[in-house]
């Protein structure tokens, strides 16, 4: 592979290298500008607008001036504790094999820049639709909605990317601008979900809201940040296999029964599992409520295939 790893002793899509291209031939910029330039037309009505930037999705391949940002020498690793997984289940899974070659080969601090240059390289296509909509007639009067799909592991819990129940894989970022209601610099610590957005945006935009909907309209938090709010937030990777997280605590049940409980206010990088230990018996209670009662078959994308 071009990162230096021998082919088959990692993931197929875990490489990355710079390329000799320019931002302005790149797939992402290309569909920044086209969303940048809906902006510039004349709506009678009003619209709403989509634009998904795929990186820091694998592979990193982006052009030099990224990689040029971020010296290897100067990157930071994440802390890592090598018997983490001593004390989760089985069902939780083990290392990856993508962790066990980044060691091999040393490859930690080049995975890291990769990711650092992708983001970067994501937030320079984000900047190409924000400028766009500051120039146009819309500025003032238009929401904008950030947000990732996942989370992502560059080495805790010795792992790469996602498809876990942790932490580093199941939060993702999430920023709201709505003009005349939210100030600027304000952060929220209140937990909330995906599902949230569409009953947001609803009520924000004044349109009637659908009864369907199993999620909440956040609209109080962007009023106060500070506000109470106790609905902590679910998320699901497989058939019978959640995990609930509060401000507090985040709660794993796996599809054989086993769990995980972490104290985010102590341990912030999940490595003290205290599902175990009877005193935390009535945390684990207030949470497991929160699990779905119902559990319908995992999705299948492949012919004959498994789980996304």
């Amino acid at each position: 592979m071009v990162n230096g790893i021998p082919a088959g002793e990692a993931g197929g899509n875990f490489d990355w290298g710079p390329t000799d291209g320019v931002l302005e031939e790149t797939t992402d910029y290309l569909t920044a500008k086209w969303a940048g330039d809906q902006l510039q037309k004349e709506f009678e009505k009003p619209f709403f607008l989509a634009c998904g930037i795929f990186r820091p999705h694998l592979e990193w391949f982006v052009p030099q001036q990224f990689y040029d940002k971020f010296k290897v020498e100067d990157m930071i690793l994440p802390q890592v504790k090598e018997d983490d997984l001593n004390d989760v289940p089985k069902a939780a899974g083990s290392f990856s094999t993508d962790y066990n070659a980044s060691m091999k080969y040393s490859k930690q601090k080049e995975a890291v820049q990769a990711y650092l240059a992708c983001i970067n390289y994501a937030d320079s296509c984000v900047g190409v639709v924000l400028d766009a909509l500051a120039k146009s007639k819309y500025a003032d009067n238009t929401i904008v909605i950030l947000w990732g799909d996942h989370g992502w592991h560059l080495g805790e819990k010795l792992r790469y990317k996602k498809f876990t129940l942790w932490e580093e894989s199941a939060r993702m970022p999430l920023l709201i601008k709505v003009p005349g209601l939210t100030k600027p610099g304000s952060r929220c610590e209140r937990t909330v979900n995906l599902l949230d957005l569409y009953p947001t945006i609803t009520e924000l935009a004044g349109m009637p809201q659908n009864k369907s909907n199993e999620g909440r309209s956040i609209v109080p938090l962007l009023k106060n940040v500070n506000k109470k709010w106790n609905h902590p937030s679910l998320t699901t990777m497989g058939q019978n296999r959640h995990t609930v997280r509060d401000e507090h605590y985040r709660y794993i049940r796996y599809q054989d029964g086993s769990e995980e409980l972490y104290d985010h206010r102590v341990d912030s990088m999940e490595w003290n599992n205290l599902a175990g230990n009877p005193n935390y018996n009535k945390i684990k209670t207030k949470l497991g409520k929160y699990m779905p009662s119902t559990n319908v078959p995992a999705i299948t994308s492949r012919k004959g295939g498994g789980e996304e």
